[in-house]
């Protein structure tokens, strides 16, 4: 059991040295750069190759994905990730460094021009911390395909001037093409105690950081709905989800359905879809006072009786908001 500290080009070297004696690997890295593959020493068969990556975020490469993506890897985005972690089954690597050639210089040895560090560590309580960490970042992300990476426009994401979400739905309906993305009323915020208990027995399939984050805030991730309800919110569908009081409506944040069986809550007949809540999506960020200006812009043009609202009047409500 050691633990080591890693500076300059010698993160590269234990990065690279891993890579060649093990085909498995789980890999949380939020940017990825031109040539990563062949840098970190992947090889050509990825098909055991797991990634974390904040594909919107601005720091990757699309090219750089699409590697990945040929190679067989399995890749999953999850907003605002910003790990640095190379996890292999005897050991971890866990720094500063993104996959770049600035972060960890180049397969040629050449220096990489960043000032970065890490720690290489094998004890197998830290592993088992870390697979655990990553298991549940896993189940939180969205896969990514060729498509997905097509779509990304770093340009846009890299701006300091970022477009918020709001202007998102208003102006760059393209920007959310081939996600299934609804935006909903959920009409009563009150959950059984039933329901209650069971999201208390469950509360280890989130990250530690998620379970403090709703403490915090007062949220419990799931909606308790019939099981018809549940049959119609899949896993990956994306909620931006409101809450009505009388004609009122109130944005309450993106959230997307977890994957696995909704729930079944004894003695009450419905079942718990188990959710995640997002801080942006598709990098472009949910401003609240902005957002709730939004719901109330669409409090005017929508039925009370509507559960999921028409996509006109949606970007009707936020051109309104944007104009004023």
């Amino acid at each position: 059991m050691s633990t080591r500290f890693l500076h300059g080009d010698s993160i590269l070297v234990a990065i690279r040295e891993a890579n060649a004696r093990h085909a498995k690997r789980s890999l949380g890295v939020a940017s990825w750069k031109a040539d990563a593959v062949e840098r970190l020493c992947l090889g050509q068969d990825l098909s055991d190759t797991k990634v974390i990556c904040d594909l919107w975020g601005g720091g990757c490469d699309p090219q750089a994905i699409i590697a990945l993506l040929k190679g067989g890897a399995r890749v999953r985005h999850v907003e605002d990730f910003h790990a640095k972690t190379y996890l292999y089954i005897d050991q971890v690597v866990i720094g500063s460094a993104n996959a770049s050639r600035a972060s960890l210089g180049g397969a040629d040895r050449t220096a990489p021009t960043r000032t970065e560090a890490a720690l290489l560590c094998d004890d197998r309580a830290v592993l088992d911390e870390a697979q655990e960490w990553f298991r549940v970042a896993w189940k939180k992300g969205s896969p990514v395909d060729v498509a997905a990476v097509e779509a990304y426009r770093p340009s846009a994401a890299a701006s300091a001037g970022r477009p918020s979400l709001l202007h998102a739905l208003a102006n760059e309906p393209e920007l959310f093409s081939g996600l299934d993305l609804v935006v909903t009323v959920y009409r009563d915020a009150w959950t059984s105690e039933a329901a209650q208990a069971i999201w208390e027995t469950m509360k280890g399939e989130y990250g530690d950081d998620d379970r403090r984050a709703y403490e915090r805030d007062g949220d419990v991730p799931f909606y308790e709905v019939t099981l018809e309800v549940a049959a119609s919110s899949p896993p990956g569908r994306i909620y931006l989800d409101l809450t009505r009081s009388g004609k009122k409506l109130a944005y309450n944040g993106i959230w997307k359905v977890r994957s696995g069986r909704p729930k079944p809550v004894p003695g009450t007949g419905s079942v718990l879809v188990m959710l995640d809540r997002l801080p942006s999506l598709r990098g472009r960020k949910a401003q609240n006072a902005e957002m709730q200006s939004f719901a109330k812009a669409l409090a005017k043009r929508v039925d009370e009786a509507d559960l999921i609202l028409p996509h006109d009047a949606v970007t009707a409500a936020a051109k309104e908001v944007l104009a004023d």
